[in-house]
């Protein structure tokens, strides 16, 4: 096993208060991850503790609300089950809108374990996340294409 520590950044047009809106929203967040409404499943809205069930997966993935602070416009969620399925044992993101400009920059950093961490980027048929550097890419460009997608629902 493997812990990784990453972070990215993504700048975007929406304001940052309408994008906070969009993105803090556990409840909507569907509608910004490329999912579909009745594979998605939130108990309690968007407040610490409250969970998130996704079943586009053949495995479930569940989520736990672990910060949500307007304030700071931060919000932090945990992997709870359904890891494995992506090599991994811990998946903890964390995001802040932040303004930039006339836009914003949404700060992404994930702490993770990797179950079996591998070499170099994944070969040919093996998925995205068969190695530890192939997880990270997956992530990032998931990560970035979501935050684009929220970005057009906030404008």
């Amino acid at each position: 096993m493997t812990s990784l520590h990453f972070a990215t950044e993504t700048v975007v047009a929406a304001a940052p208060a309408k994008l906070w809106e969009v993105m803090s929203d556990y409840g909507t967040a569907w509608k910004w991850m490329d999912l579909k409404e009745d594979e998605y499943v939130v108990s309690a809205g968007s407040a610490v503790g409250s969970t998130r069930t996704m079943t586009h997966m053949p495995e479930a993935l569940v989520e736990i609300v672990r910060k949500n602070d307007a304030e700071t416009m931060s919000f932090s969620y945990e992997l709870t089950e359904g890891a494995a399925q992506y090599n991994m044992s811990k998946y903890v993101p964390t995001f802040q809108v932040v303004p930039e400009g006339s836009g914003s920059k949404v700060l992404y950093s994930v702490d993770l374990v990797v179950v079996n961490p591998g070499e170099g980027m994944p070969k040919d048929g093996e998925p995205p996340f068969a190695t530890a550097d192939g997880l990270k890419a997956m992530i990032v460009g998931m990560y970035t294409g979501w935050v684009n997608n929220a970005a057009k629902l906030a404008m």
